[in-house]
């Protein structure tokens, strides 16, 4: 609550309304407290809590949605529909002409493969294993 109410005084001395509270303004907010000898929060993650409750109080603007461009520079991410179609490619996986029990069996399967792509996908993604 003091974190909050320190927020407010700053954006009046600053003369900002807080729908004006975007990230830049959260970096400044945070060097002008750690210069006054704030030790916490330390970073803009640590005040996610209280924006996102001025979010939901409909105050603070979301933060903006990635560009096309920022996106085709992120890190790839697990696509089972890529996984999928692969294995539909190289016939391993043939759902449609399948019996309806062997279908219930073959997504079973799927899905343990799923689940294992995308647990090494986590893994490798948070440096715990080589690719």
């Amino acid at each position: 609550m003091w974190l909050l109410a320190h927020l407010s005084r700053w954006l009046g001395d600053e003369g900002l309304d807080v729908s004006e509270l975007h990230a830049s303004q959260v970096e400044r907010f945070l060097r002008a407290r750690h210069a006054a000898g704030y030790t916490y929060p330390r970073s803009i993650k640590a005040m996610q809590p209280i924006l996102a409750f001025l979010r939901g109080l409909g105050v603070v603007p979301l933060p903006p949605l990635p560009t096309p461009s920022a996106l085709r520079h992120a890190a790839l991410l697990f696509s089972r529909f890529d996984l999928i179609r692969r294995w539909m490619e190289v016939g391993q996986l043939d759902l449609e002409s399948a019996a309806k029990p062997e279908r219930e069996k073959m997504a079973e399967q799927l899905n343990a493969c799923l689940g294992q792509a995308l647990a090494q996908t986590v893994l490798r993604a948070a440096g715990l294993v080589r690719s």
